[in-house]
């Protein structure tokens, strides 16, 4: 908790400004059922106990309906998995496939070129004696 700055002595300490000693003011709980409670008579305690009560009893009950719930999201991202994976194969062979078809387009083209070339050195083998 931030220290008030240190007044000079003599100076009046302004009503607005918490004292360095005081106990910070002790939360007050702000459900309608909690003040409801302590209209109707009941003691702060019992109005503070009954409703955390209801809370856990709240709770409990979402708990049991967000159950189902989480299963059906639990398969869905194992499905959504299931997808990625089955896309990420078909990719890679796909990809494979079409190195493999570049490697013997690309091994033709070298053939042909070594080819040409050969007959070029022979060509001029020839021309030369």
């Amino acid at each position: 908790m931030p220290q008030p700055a240190p007044q000079p002595p003599g100076s009046a300490r302004k009503p607005s400004q918490p004292r360095a000693d005081a106990a910070p003011p002790k939360p007050v709980p702000k459900s309608a059922l909690f003040h409801t409670l302590l209209e109707g008579g009941f003691d702060a305690v019992v109005a503070y106990t009954a409703e955390k009560q209801l809370h856990a009893m709240t709770s409990e009950i979402a708990a049991a309906q967000v159950q189902p719930i989480l299963v059906e999201m639990r398969q869905l991202f194992a499905d959504r998995d299931q997808i990625l994976v089955d896309a990420e194969t078909r990719m890679k062979a796909e990809l494979e496939r079409r190195l493999a078809e570049l490697r013997a387009e690309l091994m033709k083209w070298m053939f042909g070129a070594l080819l040409a070339q050969a007959a070029l050195v022979v060509t001029l083998v020839k021309l030369l004696p």
